[in-house]
């Protein structure tokens, strides 16, 4: 039977059932054919991992074993020449020894010979040069020779002058001065006295008294005084700062009612150091600046002359009443012909009583107008600043700071 006639001699499910067996054997052996092929792959993948691979690189324990040995040689030279030096020194210090060793053994033997004798030992002798006269000596006036030539003179006049003392610096306003006491001076104010120059420049102040500046024209002519503290360093141009903390300054000052202000100026600055060696007395020009900013010190305008002012009225009035008085005494008659009013006194009692009543009422309101009135311009207003205000004094103009010493102080340290 043909493959053919077999195929067609099936049924229609048996044809299915062989494709499907068919089917599954075609994968069965593709199957076993992939798993050989894989199995050939594997040894061949693991032969060629197993080839070991060469870098080309330097290894880092021998570079750096190279750099340390290099190091430690150099370290090594540098040890051996410092003790060659050290060695050297030594030998140079024995020998001096052994030098200084065999002078000091003469000089211990003429000690000794000299406590076992116990004479005093003999004073040094200056040698100085034989005096010679200033003028030109003829071949007459050369004097003999001196006894003994090629011996020593001794010299017996003055002692030599002493040696000048060292410079000692004082500080004064964060300015170092150099002194000298020793040196000859023309005058004993440029001895006791140093300059240094203050530029414009300000600085943090207290006010440590209270004002009350007029603002009448006698307070004009008669300021107020005012002192100042210095609280911190001076600030001066450039970012600059001298000491002048603590110093003192005085001013003056007069009230402004129409700024309500005392305008202020300064007057001198005052510093003493802290034992009190140096001194500073010097005129000062400048101004102040309150806490707002603003030139001169801000207060409030305080007037007290109201009630005085009320009594000038009030004698005023009674004076005006009393002239009433006195003027109801009189009886006053115009006269045609003259074009004159007469007054007349009544002679009436009462009339006599009325004129003293009035007129001595009337002086006496006058001068107690005058009293008051005198009172009322002497409390004029003011302008009141309290102490302790914070302000900023400011040197206009720069000053040349005179520095004086104070030789009392001096003496005083001496003997204590």
């Amino acid at each position: 039977m043909t493959p053919p006639k077999f195929w067609n001699g099936l049924t229609s499910k048996q044809k299915q059932n062989s494709i499907l067996g068919l089917i599954v054997l075609g994968i069965v052996i593709l199957s076993s054919i992939a798993y050989q092929f894989s199995d050939d792959s594997k040894p061949q993948i693991e032969a060629q991992k197993k080839i070991p691979k060469k870098d080309i690189a330097l290894e880092g324990d021998q570079l750096e074993k190279g750099l340390y040995l290099q190091t430690e040689l150099k370290l090594q030279q540098q040890r051996e020449v410092m003790q060659d030096e050290l060695k050297q020194m030594r030998e140079d210090f024995d020998n001096f020894k052994k030098g200084f060793s065999t002078q000091l053994d003469p000089l211990k033997s003429d000690i000794d010979q000299i406590k076992n004798k116990k004479e005093p030992l003999p004073l040094p002798r200056i040698e100085v040069p034989i005096p010679v006269k200033e003028a030109l000596l003829t071949e007459k006036e050369v004097p003999p020779p001196p006894p003994g030539l090629g011996q020593k003179l001794t010299y017996d006049g003055p002692p030599p002058p002493p040696p000048l003392e060292a410079k000692e610096a004082v500080i004064m306003g964060g300015i170092d001065v150099i002194r000298n006491s020793t040196l000859a001076q023309t005058s004993t104010e440029k001895k006791n006295q140093k300059n240094v120059y203050l530029p414009p420049s300000f600085m943090r102040a207290t006010l440590l008294t209270g004002v009350a500046a007029p603002c009448t024209t006698a307070g004009t002519n008669h300021p107020t005084p005012m002192l100042f503290k210095i609280n911190n360093l001076a600030i001066l141009p450039n970012s600059v700062r001298a000491d002048l903390k603590g110093c003192f300054v005085v001013a003056e000052g007069t009230g402004d009612l129409a700024t309500e202000r005392v305008k202020t100026r300064l007057l001198t600055l005052s510093c003493v150091t802290k034992g009190g060696e140096s001194i500073i007395d010097q005129d000062l020009k400048g101004f102040v600046v309150d806490a707002d900013g603003q030139v001169d010190l801000k207060g409030r305008p305080v007037a007290k002359m109201g009630m005085h002012l009320a009594r000038v009225g009030l004698a005023g009035l009674l004076g005006g009443m009393a002239e009433g008085i006195e003027e109801s005494a009189f009886t006053s008659q115009f006269s045609g012909t003259t074009g004159i009013t007469e007054k007349n006194l009544k002679d009436d009692t009462e009339s006599i009583v009325k004129l003293g009543i009035g007129r001595g009422v009337a002086d006496t309101a006058k001068e107690l107008r005058g009293f008051y009135l005198q009172l009322a311009q002497q409390t004029m207003p003011v302008i009141e600043v309290g102490p302790t205000k914070r302000v900023h004094l400011v040197v206009s103009d720069g000053t040349e700071l005179k520095i004086i010493d104070n030789d009392n102080a001096k003496d005083d340290e001496e003997e204590i």
